[in-house]
């Protein structure tokens, strides 16, 4: 059977400059405005939904719940069968509270919170098999988690799997000053038969087997690049793979200008606008 899924990363509700609401407005539009849900067999959540902790009478997270009930009774709605996944993402920013979302749903209604390094079958995806490894292993290294996944497929009695969604960044994304937190690709694409879906970079790219959407809006100066995430069709019968990025071209602008001395202040807004 055909399987599709909607997959995004690093949303940053709860930001201190990008309001929550933008934000939310354009996940809206990506989740059941612009894919039909009714089609859609999983929505994968790829970590840091949250930028931050924040009180329980906070208002923006009043408005992350009732969007979070909004879309899941949609979701249950268009497909009772459809699965929802919320992935941890980096400890400091998400600090666990997707598990929220899990209170959010409808009876009966099939949405998982996975915090730790983990395999799951769906039989009901023609056994589609899904290693997820989220970014809150504590002072584990690399080579640590690497070692972890290793011994889930074993005690899985698999040498591979079909998906890796994983929260974390690999060697060449980052300077090399930071690549003993980073992860070698070739390992990871050695266990995964088509896919690796990685967020934490908010930089979208893709290389061999992996496809990093990058953060679904902008939060910073600097990320004039689209933004978005991805519609992925897979058949393991008809071994088709079909990853097809999504632009989110609402997302916020950040746009970075650099100003002459002798421009003064008139022409400068003139400029901006």
């Amino acid at each position: 059977m055909q399987v599709r899924f909607l997959w995004s990363s690093d949303h940053h509700t709860l930001h201190q400059i990008t309001p929550t609401h933008h934000i939310l407005g354009n996940l809206s539009k990506f989740l059941w405005i612009d894919h039909d849900l009714a089609k859609v067999n999983m929505v994968v959540f790829g970590g840091d939904f949250m930028e931050r902790v924040v009180d329980s009478p906070n208002a923006d997270n009043f408005k992350i719940k009732d969007w979070g009930r909004e879309f899941l009774d949609k979701a249950h709605e268009a497909n009772p069968d459809m699965v929802v996944i919320w992935l941890e993402g980096t400890s400091s920013h998400d600090w666990g509270q997707p598990r929220h979302f899990l209170n959010l749903a409808p009876r009966g209604f099939d949405v998982r919170y996975i915090d730790t390094l983990c395999i799951q079958v769906f039989e009901q995806f023609d056994d589609l098999s899904v290693m997820y490894v989220p970014d809150n292993m504590g002072k584990m290294t690399p080579d640590d988690i690497w070692e972890l996944a290793l011994k889930e497929l074993k005690s899985k009695n698999m040498d591979k799997v079909d998906l890796i969604y994983f929260h974390g960044g690999f060697e060449f994304q980052l300077h090399a000053a930071a690549r003993h937190s980073a992860h070698n690709l070739d390992r990871w694409e050695s266990i995964a038969e088509y896919g690796i879906f990685a967020g934490h970079i908010h930089t979208p790219v893709q290389k061999g087997k992996l496809w990093t959407s990058g953060s679904f809006d902008r939060t910073a100066h600097g990320e004039e690049h689209p933004k978005g995430g991805y519609c992925v069709d897979l058949d393991k019968k008809t071994n088709t793979f079909n990853p097809v990025f999504w632009e989110n071209k609402n997302a916020l602008p950040y746009v970075t200008m650099k100003v002459d001395k002798e421009i003064g202040a008139e022409q400068l807004v003139k400029d901006v606008h």
